[in-house]
């Protein structure tokens, strides 16, 4: 993300305004993301980064003063709260979208409100991901990031396609890797059409006997997977890529706001292809998390107005495409831009066909699955917490079928 960030401010040079005045000082926070960093060089290299987008901010407006500060994502929300409730808490937040609705049940961001003019160009399946039940918009996306799969050229020289494809012969001496968070390992779901009965449970529709079987396929997938001697389930996206980094792992699913650091310290060993699909489906659906700007609640009148045109400008089709391409990490939330870059990134034109192929309503549908599973951080979490314990053979995929649905289906308190 960090990445993705410095392409903000690159995509803002040249076009300066006169505003000129009394400096208003924007207090920017913005988390780093686990794939993003693996060592103190990592960090420094993205930290140089970000001073470049600090000066590049003021030429978008001259007044504007940026105070930047980054953060990992653990205790992230814990860490806003204690600045928030001292009365200094930050006027933008620049995170995912799992955080960002954390940060809204705890009272920490205010909603925003778009026009219609502001909402083109933006398809209505994004801004789904980043609103919460009552209907009201937590924040503009911004970016999208795709998941995607990293392997290593000199394994791999043709890496697998389908599910089925994992267990080949050709493919029995290479080390596969996958992260048991739920947001990185959500895209095997779909490899058995498990979303659609979690979202309906999350609606407070108990998922008949057909479909609570997907689920529960989905889950014996996973415990069979963790049977192969070269497949590895690791706890964190972190490490997953550090040992693939070190050689210990062949093939892994990444982030594209992985992809510029693996790139630097791979060079030409590092191929990127779409994740397996389905062998009975002719198109792959690209998974796609977001880069969310939210507003912090301790801003003046002057800064939330300066936090809002900038949260507008960044979101406009010439400064989407210019910083993506800047980086080519992530891809753009505006349709426009995204026509542009698509073909510049891997699975850039999947997600573009999930712009322009659907009607929108199968990706709101989609979105909506993703946004109900996510948006809730304690069943986030207890459902995560369950797929590991079937990983490791505590509960069976029978009874963590039952856990998932049972706590899908609980009424908030």
């Amino acid at each position: 993300m960090l990445a993705a960030f410095a392409g903000i401010g690159l995509s803002m040079n040249g076009c300066g305004t006169s505003n000129a005045g009394i400096p208003v000082v924007l207090r920017v926070a913005k988390t780093v993301g686990i794939e993003e960093i693996v060592n103190a060089e990592d960090y420094d290299e993205l930290q140089s980064k970000i001073q470049s987008v600090i000066r590049e901010f003021r030429d978008y407006d001259s007044s504007i003063r940026i105070k930047l500060a980054l953060y990992d994502n653990e205790n992230f929300v814990h860490q806003i709260s204690n600045q928030t409730w001292a009365g200094f808490g930050p006027d933008i937040i620049i995170t995912d979208s799992n955080t960002t609705h954390a940060l809204h049940e705890k009272g920490l961001i205010d909603t925003v409100e778009l026009t219609t003019p502001q909402r083109e160009g933006t398809p209505d399946h994004l801004f789904q991901l980043v609103t919460n039940r009552q209907g009201k918009l937590l924040g503009r996306p911004v970016a999208q990031y795709i998941q995607v799969a990293c392997y290593n050229k000199e394994k791999i020289k043709n890496p697998p396609k389908t599910k089925q494809e994992f267990g080949n012969d050709i493919h029995k001496d290479t080390t596969f890797g996958m992260s048991l968070n739920l947001k990185d390992i959500f895209w095997t779901t779909e490899l058995y059409g498990a979303e659609q009965p979690m979202a309906s449970a999350m609606r407070g529709t108990a998922p008949d006997a057909k479909s609570k079987k997907k689920i529960t396929d989905w889950l014996h997938w996973l415990e069979h997977m963790s049977y192969q001697q070269n497949v590895r389930f690791m706890n964190s996206q972190q490490s997953l890529r550090s040992s693939f980094l070190e050689g210990n792992l062949d093939w892994i699913t990444c982030w594209s706001s992985s992809l510029p650091e693996l790139r630097r310290k791979l060079k030409d060993k590092l191929g990127v292809s779409p994740l397996p699909k389905n062998i009975n489906k002719d198109k792959f659906q690209s998974i796609t998390k977001l880069q969310v700007w939210s507003l912090g609640l301790n801003s003046s009148k002057a800064q939330r107005e300066k936090a809002l045109g900038l949260m507008d400008f960044i979101t406009k089709p010439w400064a989407q495409k210019t910083y993506v391409m800047e980086n080519r990490n992530s891809f753009p939330v505006n349709k426009n831009a995204a026509k542009i870059v698509a073909s510049k990134i891997v699975g850039g034109e999947q997600a573009l066909a999930q712009f322009e192929l659907r009607n929108g309503s199968d990706e709101l549908r989609r979105s909506f699955t993703n946004s109900v599973v996510f948006r809730d951080p304690a069943r986030y979490k207890v459902i995560t917490t369950a797929l590991q314990r079937t990983i490791y053979d505590i509960k069976t995929p029978e009874e963590t079928t039952d856990l998932i649905i049972e706590t899908m289906m609980e009424e908030k308190s």
